[in-house]
């Protein structure tokens, strides 16, 4: 396989852009590692509220970054939005009031230029209860950058590279979906460069594919230790050995989904996740909702892993889409009653499941 520039570009599987573009309204998408997840469009105001977030922002280094702006940001159902905070002349700043939720704010320089990327060179989570919340620091922080590569998998030695990979590290917060995104920078011989990615996130791609050539991603590693649902904090791990690795050659899952009557069930949901509680969010690699054909049938590609497995009703999730992600609380729901199965690596698991009434 040939070594290639990988350019990272806006497709329609892109990612989503940086902080400072989030104002403008526009559909964006996130990228598991097994396809694109549309996300909600964006809002240009945070619901007014609440409790309030104050502090200051701080520059220790002496940084002086250009232009900056302070935004906060909050998800929004399956998306998020984003608002500019003013600041005094001695840093001091104070949110409009918002409701109850997990809040980020980003210092981000160069927001509105024609010449320099809008980059985070500020960040803070900031969890909002029942009472205001004062005190919170925003620290600016000097640029950092985590050089990865990829690596394809294949019994084909002479399979071609997709032409255009996308790396976007997201937010991943307990019980939200995937949040603000930073998209890596591509770089000469099958590598990209992850700038400035603070807070937990976790790596997803989306991609081109040259014709008859199919690839699959698996696995993030850090260091050789599988963090591809592990949120890491990327900014601090520059010395670190970053991998993305792709497959020809992925697990599936096949099979049919049948009435109380054993009579295929058509349009019905099979929903699959993780074995392991902690693993119980939504931007898991390990969760998906499919729906089955019109003779109850299914079958796509999944990463190995100890899975929990249940069948659902066709008015389970919104048939828009015939792929969907259950969310933190359905899975805990679905856990009890459901089909413990081990998917190997490369394997083809055959699966003949009851519907689930609700």
């Amino acid at each position: 396989m040939r070594a290639m520039m990988l350019a990272i570009t806006v497709m329609a599987v892109a990612c989503k852009f940086s902080a400072a573009l989030r104002t403008l309204g526009v559909a964006i998408f996130a990228c598991s590692l097994l396809g694109p997840v549309v996300l909600a469009r964006q809002q240009s105001t945070v619901r007014q509220a609440g409790h309030v977030i104050s502090g200051r922002v701080v520059d220790p280094l002496g940084l002086r970054p250009e232009a900056a702006v302070l935004m906060l940001g909050a998800a929004d159902g399956d998306g998020v939005v984003s608002v500019p905070v003013p600041v005094t002349r001695d840093g001091s700043f104070v949110t409009a009031p918002l409701s109850p939720a997990t809040y980020w704010l980003e210092m981000v320089r160069t927001p509105h230029s024609r010449t320099s990327p809008a980059t985070v060179v500020g960040f803070s989570l900031v969890p909002v209860g029942s009472t205001d919340v004062a005190g919170v620091t925003v620290a600016i922080q000097r640029d950092t950058f985590l050089r990865g590569r990829f690596r394809m998998e294949s019994d084909n030695r002479a399979a071609e590279w997709p032409p255009h990979i996308v790396v976007n590290a997201f937010l991943a917060l307990d019980g939200m979906p995937l949040l603000g995104g930073t998209v890596a920078e591509g770089a000469p011989a099958g590598e990209f460069v992850l700038h400035n990615a603070f807070g937990p996130r976790v790596v997803r791609c989306g991609y081109t594919l040259a014709p008859d050539n199919r690839w699959w991603p698996t696995r993030v590693l850090l260091d050789g230790e599988d963090i591809t649902d592990v949120p890491i904090d990327f900014s601090a791990r520059q010395n670190a050995s970053l991998e993305v690795v792709f497959t020809q050659h992925p697990a599936f899952f096949r099979g049919m989904i049948t009435d109380r009557q054993g009579r295929p069930s058509g349009r019905a949901w099979i929903v699959v996740f993780a074995a392991e509680p902690s693993r119980w969010q939504e931007w898991s690699t390990m969760a998906r909702a499919v729906q089955a054909d019109a003779d109850g049938g299914f079958r796509f590609e999944s990463l190995p892993g100890r899975y929990l497995v249940a069948a659902l009703p066709a008015a389970a999730f919104s048939s828009r889409r015939p792929t969907s992600c259950p969310t933190a609380k359905q899975m805990m729901q679905l856990a009890p009653g459901a089909l413990s199965v081990d998917l190997a690596e490369r394997e083809v698991k055959t699966l003949r499941l009851a519907l689930k009434e609700p």
